[in-house]
């Protein structure tokens, strides 16, 4: 049945494909594995060649290099925007859901590109002998690196190239290849996590074996400085010729983290070393600090450049190059919603300034009333929402400027008024400005 099923799909290896298919094939690797996207395997199904069949009927091959080319510079293609889906072949090959043809989208400019970046000259080693076909052994070493990790891209193992994109080879002799780690940390990862699976990589590209150094740094050459003079410090001083220490990667992280969110980071070895290497990568003569920059712009951010991980800062890396900025609106303050200060805090507003007049005198005997009963917060609040108008008889007028004011008489004062006010022989009368008062409202 095994068989059965195997022949029903049809399986092509690559030397059984077309002409055609083949160099299409061999385009898109290319381009893939350079830049982290899904390779086109080992095996093509009959859908998979009829699928680029009919993408070569619709253009030439020439065309579809053009495309394949402009997968990396467009976010579309990365991953980037809120589906998160990364481009294969597949999906370049023919037609997103909303049915537009992906070729014709990054040919059109229809879809955002990055500009073009110019191509760095490939690094040779001053000095290098050179071998057969005239080139030379530090470039030879590199291909021979970049071989391998290839071959390990072209099986989905993208979490070890990402740790390993650090790594440069060094030399290339009849023993093997000799591969430089950027420091012991590294070195060590590398042998506790993927040493095995490395070593059985480079046998299938055809390497008698891999030896793994720790990079030696070179020390700048500073000219001698005439010894200084003996300053006296006291117990507590350092000295004055010693230099603070450089921050730490994880401590920066942490410092900036804590700094912006109010909480410790989470740091994960597995999830965190390898992005950390590759940030030092992209860092370059950066190093640590343009690294917490960018890394302080994403914790910061909240929408397209905001990161909550190393990881999310790997992918927004350009992005984060600046702040985020984000035009401001919200509505006028005149037209926002009037916050209610009572709610929640046991706060009421500031007192009104109450008139020296009989009504005056009479309300401010009733609040004074309310404080002598131990009933202050009643009173606070009877005071910034009433204000006294006039004085008929036994019959006090007070005036709530608006409804809320009104409601909020009615919720927090209404019993304690009505007990004051009768003990001092009033009654007394709440309506709103600018209404008769028998309107409505408490009495």
């Amino acid at each position: 049945m095994r068989d059965v099923r195997e022949a029903a799909r049809e399986y092509r290896k690559p030397d059984a494909l077309p002409p055609d298919i083949r160099a299409l094939r061999e385009g898109w690797n290319a381009m893939a594995l350079a830049h982290g996207f899904p390779a086109w395997g080992e095996r093509t199904s009959r859908r998979m060649a009829e699928d680029a069949l009919g993408a070569l009927r619709r253009r030439p091959l020439e065309e579809w290099l053009r495309v394949f080319a402009l997968v990396p510079r467009s976010p579309a293609c990365r991953g980037e925007l809120s589906n998160r889906l990364r481009a294969n072949v597949v999906w370049v090959l023919t037609w997103t859901r909303a049915g537009l043809e992906v070729a014709e989208q990054l040919l059109s400019g229809a879809w955002s590109l990055d500009p073009e970046r110019p191509e760095a000259p490939p690094h040779e080693e001053p000095g290098a002998a050179v071998c057969l076909e005239d080139v030379p052994m530090g470039t030879e070493a590199a291909r021979a690196w970049a071989r391998v990790l290839a071959a390990l891209r072209a099986d989905g193992k993208h979490r070890a190239c990402e740790g390993l994109e650090c790594f440069r080879a060094v030399a290339l002799d009849d023993a093997g290849l000799e591969v430089a780690a950027p420091d012991q940390f590294s070195l060590d990862w590398m042998q506790d996590t993927c040493r095995g699976l490395v070593n059985g990589y480079a046998h299938r590209t055809g390497l008698a074996g891999l030896r793994f150094v720790v990079q030696e740094q070179e020390e700048e050459y500073s000219p001698p400085v005439a010894p200084a003079e003996p300053v006296e410090t006291l117990p507590f001083e350092p000295p004055p010729s010693i230099a603070p220490a450089a921050e730490s990667l994880p401590d920066g992280v942490e410092r900036v983290f804590f700094a912006a969110r109010g909480c410790s980071y989470t740091w994960q070895p597995y999830r965190d070393d390898p992005a950390a290497r590759r940030l030092l990568a992209l860092a370059g003569t950066g190093g640590v600090p343009e690294v917490l920059r960018r890394w302080g712009h994403g914790v910061e951010a909240r929408y397209r450049q905001r990161c909550d991980t190393l990881a999310d800062l790997v992918r927004r890396w350009e992005a984060n190059a600046t702040p985020e900025y984000r035009p401001d609106t919200s509505p006028p303050a005149e037209t926002r919603r009037r916050a209610d200060v009572d709610v929640g805090r046991g706060e009421y507003p500031p007192a009104l300034e109450v008139p020296d007049t009989p009504a005056g005198r009479a309300w401010e005997q009733l609040l004074e009333e309310l404080r002598a009963a131990g009933q202050s917060y009643v009173a606070g609040h009877a005071a910034g929402r009433g204000l006294p108008v006039a004085l008929e008889g036994p019959c006090l007028v007070v005036e709530a400027k608006d409804q809320y004011a009104l409601n909020g008489l009615e919720l927090f004062a209404q019993p304690a008024l009505d007990n004051a006010a009768r003990a001092l022989g009033l009654e007394l009368r709440v309506t709103l400005a600018g209404q008769p008062a028998d309107a409505g409202g408490l009495q």
